[in-house]
C-alpha cells in the first residue's frame, strides 16, 4: 500500500529495482510524501513511465532535487505539464540538459516563470529551438540576461517574430553579436524601435548588409545619424 511503501526507510526503499518501480500506480506515485519523492534515486525516477511522471503534484516535483531532474529522460521531460514545469525551483530548472532543454514542447515554453529563464546557462539558452524561441512572450524575453541572449544562435534570434524583436531591452540589443545582427531579416529591422538603434555599437552596425540597411525606415535612420 502508499501507506507502506512511505513507511519504508530509505535504504530499503532506494533498494528496490527499477522494474519494482515501474510497477507502481500512477496513484501509489502520487500519494508519495515530498520526503520520499527527495529520496528517489536517479535510476529509479528515470525507469517512471511518462504517465508516472504525470501523475506527480506541484509540492513533489518542488520537493525533487537537480540531479533527479537531470537523470529524467528527454521524453520524460516532453511530458512534464506546464503546472509541473512552472513549479520547478530555478537551481533545478537551471540544472536540466541541453538536450532536455531542447525537448521542450511549446506549451511548456510559455509555463517557464520569469525567474527560471532568469536563471538558466549560456548553454541551455542557446539550446532552445527555433520554434520554441518564436513562442516566448514579451516578459520571458525581457527576463534574458544579456549574456544568455548573446550567447543565441543567429538562427535563433531570425526565429523571433516582428513582435517579439520590439520587445528586447536595449541592453540585449547591444549585447547583440555581429553574427546575431548579419541574421536579422528586414522585416524584424524595420520593427525595432530607435532606442533598439540608439543601443547599437559600432560592430553591431557595421555588421549591417547593404540590404538591411535599405530596409531602416525613415526615423531609424535620423536616429542614427542624431546618436
Amino acid at each position: 500500500t502508499t501507506t507502506q511503501l512511505n513507511a519504508m526507510e530509505s535504504n530499503d526503499f532506494a533498494s528496490l529495482s527499477t522494474s519494482q518501480i515501474t510497477g507502481l500506480s500512477t496513484a501509489q506515485i502520487a500519494a508519495f510524501t515530498t520526503t520520499r519523492v527527495a529520496a528517489m534515486a536517479t535510476d529509479q525516477l528515470a525507469a517512471l513511465t511518462t504517465n508516472q511522471i504525470a501523475g506527480f503534484s506541484t509540492a513533489q516535483i518542488v520537493a525533487m532535487t537537480s540531479d533527479q531532474f537531470q537523470s529524467m529522460t528527454s521524453n520524460q521531460v516532453a511530458k512534464l505539464s506546464t503546472a509541473q514545469i512552472a513549479a520547478m525551483q530555478t537551481a533545478d530548472f537551471a540544472a536540466l540538459t541541453t538536450t532536455q532543454i531542447g525537448a521542450l514542447g511549446t506549451s511548456q515554453i510559455a509555463a517557464i516563470t520569469t525567474a527560471q529563464i532568469a536563471g538558466i546557462t549560456t548553454d541551455q539558452a542557446q539550446s532552445f529551438s527555433t520554434l520554441a524561441m518564436s513562442k516566448f512572450t514579451s516578459t520571458q524575453l525581457a527576463a534574458l540576461q544579456t549574456d544568455d541572449f548573446a550567447a543565441m544562435t543567429s538562427s535563433q534570434i531570425k526565429a523571433l517574430s516582428t513582435s517579439q524583436i520590439g520587445y528586447l531591452t536595449t541592453a540585449q540589443v547591444a549585447a547583440m553579436t555581429s553574427d546575431q545582427v548579419s541574421g536579422l531579416s528586414t522585416s524584424q529591422i524595420q520593427k525595432m524601435t530607435t532606442a533598439q538603434f540608439a543601443a547599437m555599437g559600432t560592430d553591431e552596425l557595421s555588421a549591417f548588409s547593404t540590404l538591411q540597411i535599405a530596409a531602416m525606415t525613415t526615423s531609424q535612420v535620423a536616429g542614427l545619424t542624431t546618436t
